[in-house]
């Protein structure tokens, strides 16, 4: 990245120090890094709980949130990450290894065989008024906030329903009784 910052990361940063409600659109990876990064220094520094919802947690994106997931460690926050793949290899996962040895970390996979349709999202603090949602995961289009507690009280409920999902999916008796 070069020295001047783009019109996009002035965007976010303007956003993020007056905690604005404005929703933020994104369709690139240097700007999915760009507002996790922002998103998880927030929650490290406000010590607000972090959700995830992802696809398989693949290194590549993941490996460039190293430094701001250990800020949210050291700060003590509750990190919940879901990973919707069930056929993703999470044996050698950095990103998975880190929150599966803390104490304060809670990871959940799809069983392998299942599929689930949900969105991608990351959702900050106990109201999740802060957030990136992934609209379009192909093309890696996204919305984001760092201050819409109603949007973030729709999606609390949507990550609820995953988790349920996700249960109910690898308790096949539940599904039968339901």
């Amino acid at each position: 990245m070069s020295k001047d910052k783009s019109e996009f990361e002035l965007k976010v940063d303007r956003c993020r120090k007056s905690n604005s409600s404005e929703l933020i659109t994104n369709a690139a990876w240097s700007h999915a890094i760009y507002l996790f990064r922002n998103l998880l220094e927030v929650a490290a520094a406000k010590h607000e709980d972090v959700r995830l919802v992802t696809g398989s947690l693949n290194d590549d994106f993941y490996a460039e949130l190293e430094e701001p997931l250990n800020e949210c460690i050291n700060a003590g926050v509750d990190i919940e990450v879901v990973v919707l793949d069930g056929n993703a290899d999470l044996e050698e996962n950095i990103f998975a290894s880190v929150i599966n040895r803390y104490k304060n970390g809670y990871l959940e996979q799809t069983p392998k065989g299942y599929s689930l349709g949900a969105s991608h999202m990351l959702l900050i603090g106990k109201d999740a008024a802060r957030f990136r949602l992934e609209t379009d995961h192909e093309q890696t289009k996204a919305v984001a906030s760092f201050n819409n507690p109603e949007m973030g009280k729709t999606l609390l409920t949507v990550f609820a329903d995953i988790k349920s999902a996700i249960r109910s999916s690898k308790n096949p008796a539940a599904l039968a009784a339901g």
